[in-house]
């Protein structure tokens, strides 16, 4: 997760995201993205900073926004992925997390590799 954000696009100074799976056991449902400029960390605990934007969904819906299978539109459009916080960055979310705009085209997949390792690299 923190390895894509664009901080390029982020607003300057500390940008904290929550992200909160309610079908995850309680211990693991809440992670906090504070992003920072050219850095970002993932927290497992509460960092204590204030959050800007709060994102709420089941984990497998969020796995396929970041993965590029399903736009962040299309998943907030539809409800299974519901994000509070002030529009301004509601509106610029999907930007930060460097998840392509559109949803990865699952039928122009190239070739298999003869190397059955090389699509691990």
């Amino acid at each position: 997760m923190h390895r894509r954000v664009d901080h390029a696009v982020v607003p300057v100074g500390w940008t904290v995201v929550l992200f909160s799976f309610p079908d995850v056991h309680p211990r693991a449902r809440d992670w906090w993205l504070v992003i920072t400029s050219g850095e970002a960390d993932v927290c497992d605990v509460d960092p204590g900073y204030t959050v800007a934007v709060t994102v709420t969904a089941g984990l497998r819906h969020m796995v396929a926004v970041w993965r590029g299978d399903l736009s962040w539109r299309d998943a907030m459009l539809s409800g299974v992925v519901d994000v509070h916080g002030p529009e301004a960055f509601r509106g610029q979310l999907p930007r930060w997390s460097g998840v392509p705009v559109a949803p990865r085209d699952h039928g122009a997949r190239a070739a298999p590799s003869a190397d059955p390792g090389a699509e691990h690299l």
